[in-house]
């Protein structure tokens, strides 16, 4: 860059700052910025079901997979006036994330039979958070404000179940007597099982449990309500939405399914889905606040389509929930 480029930019920048149009906007009450890293926790879990061919009321299998995790990232608010601009974004700092548990209810005769049942280490891979949201802040008095909001969240969870699993199958081709059996009875073979002597590789092996691999896009809409109320140093804000519209698309991978296809899920649905929370701010000064938070979301269970690869599958239906709390702890500081 020239030197003549360099000076001109430098008389620009210098008559932006002094200028009226930035002392009204930046060092007024018209315009806000603030940003707020943040560390919380979450503990929850995503299920995924799969119905029976026969009995489309029933399950065939479900998956649980267990969401403890904890998480940073940071939150960005912008204000013109009352009109507010939130934009946040975390990411899982741990990987081991409870359990996973599996479920199957395979008997061709009692729909009701749980006939196995395994569980083991549940490991993230990769998950992420992002959320924006718009509010207007009316004020009903100088310490209470009621703020109607809408918004949009996207959720990515990757998972996987190491092999080496715990579990134990009733199901005829399992059982000792070649029968259905409940999961737990005495007939039903233990995995990891003994070591036997295998004529087919010559020599000694035993049987695991495979691995498992579950990857989950969530996409939420929402509206809702915030309630703010400011005492002394302390301001609590109260929030409760519901979702207008939610989407979910996964797939799961048994790899000793022996085809190699990957199981696709998607489901979708209206007004079901609820979040609320409760955010304690303590004014440190005009510069920095300091937080802590308690959220709550709540997804009852979407029945949608299963796709073997991409091919759909019209005789079974596929559906997910979720449920999580989120506790977490932040700082905001005040740049305008």
């Amino acid at each position: 860059m020239s030197i003549l480029k360099t000076i001109k930019l430098y008389f620009i920048f210098v008559i932006f700052f002094s200028s009226a149009c930035y002392s009204q906007v930046f060092n007024s009450q018209l315009f806000k910025l603030s940003v707020e890293p943040e560390f919380s926790y979450a503990n929850g879990s995503l299920k995924e079901i799969i119905y029976q061919s026969g009995d489309k009321s029933k399950k065939r299998s479900l998956l649980e997979w267990d969401k403890k995790l904890w998480l940073y990232g940071v939150n960005i608010e912008s204000s013109v006036k009352n009109l507010h601009f939130d934009l946040g974004i975390q990411t899982a700092a741990n990987k081991f994330s409870g359990q996973m548990r599996d479920s199957d209810w395979l008997s061709k005769t009692d729909y009701s039979m749980k006939t196995s049942y395994s569980w083991g280490d549940n490991i993230s891979d990769q998950n992420y958070i992002a959320g924006f949201s718009i509010y207007y802040d009316l004020k009903i008095s100088r310490q209470f404000s009621i703020c109607p909001l809408a918004g949009i969240d996207y959720q990515y969870d990757s998972f996987y179940r190491e092999r080496g699993a715990k579990g134990r199958y009733g199901e005829a081709a399992y059982s000792s007597d070649m029968q259905d059996h409940w999961w737990y009875e005495e007939e039903a073979k233990v995995f990891p099982s003994e070591r036997y002597w295998s004529e087919e590789k010559g020599a000694y092996v035993r049987l695991q449990i495979a691995e498992i691999d579950y990857k989950k896009h969530s996409v939420y809409t929402w509206a809702g309500v915030k309630m703010k109320f400011e005492e002394d140093r302390f301001k609590f804000i109260l929030e409760a939405c519901f979702s207008p519209y939610l989407y979910f698309s996964a797939e799961d991978k048994h790899h000793d399914s022996g085809d190699g296809k990957i199981l696709h899920m998607i489901q979708e649905g209206c007004l079901a889905a609820f979040k609320t929370g409760l955010k304690v701010k303590y004014m440190f000064n005009k510069f920095l606040d300091l937080s802590c938070s308690l959220n709550y979301l709540d997804t009852k269970t979407l029945r949608g389509k299963i796709y073997y690869g991409w091919t759909a599958y019209p005789y079974q239906d596929s559906g997910a929930s979720a449920r999580e709390f989120l506790t977490g702890i932040s700082a905001t500081i005040k740049i305008f």
